[in-house]
């Protein structure tokens, strides 16, 4: 069942990427040749433009936030509301990292549209949606304080961001691959 499921979810993914990029091109006034050949670009580019992530060539839950983020932020864009903060909270709960960077992407660009109302409603309306995962998120930190540790081993936040994953703390650190794709991401 394996196989089925990581097609049907990589078509989800897809689905949500090539929906928020034709709402995104309705707001530019980008025809769907301008938007496909974008997603083309993005693709031939490596596809590791945000951050490192990957989009077509598998899934986990960061590729379907990511989906979400820019259907929400697309919706921004427009001057909605209600249904981008859904958009958002579904990518948050999938993914909060993936998701909070297209929070604060809409956020801003409602800012620099002048769209204060808009804005404010939405990260209000995301905020109440979202408000049991953050009690999780900050309930785990708390707990995990009160772990003991054991004296040979090193602590679990080490061995998750210095160990496994050193980009999430060294993003610049040329060793991580990072800073490529992020030069690549400014070509693009």
């Amino acid at each position: 069942g394996y196989g089925l499921a990581h097609w049907l979810l990589s078509f989800i993914s897809i689905g949500l990427l090539a929906w928020g990029i034709s709402r995104l091109g309705q707001w530019l006034s980008l025809s769907t040749l301008d938007c496909a050949i974008a997603a083309i670009l993005f693709w031939l580019a490596g596809e590791a433009l945000i951050g490192g992530e990957w989009m077509f060539d598998g899934v986990e839950p960061k590729t379907l936030a990511h989906g979400c983020g820019l259907i929400a932020f697309a919706g921004v864009a427009q001057g909605r509301w209600r249904a981008p903060a859904l958009w958002m909270a579904l990518g948050l709960y999938l993914h909060f990292l993936a998701a909070g960077y297209w929070l604060a992407a809409a956020i801003l660009l409602g800012i620099l549209l002048g769209q204060r109302a808009t804005i404010f409603r939405f990260a209000l309306a995301t905020l109440a949606l979202t408000i049991p995962l953050l009690t999780l998120l900050v309930m785990g930190q708390v707990e995990a304080r009160s772990v003991v540790q054991p004296p040979d081993l090193p602590p679990a936040d080490y061995i998750y961001s210095i160990l496994r994953v050193p980009h999430h703390v060294a993003p610049f650190d040329p060793t991580n691959g990072l800073l490529r794709q992020t030069k690549t991401s400014l070509v693009y």
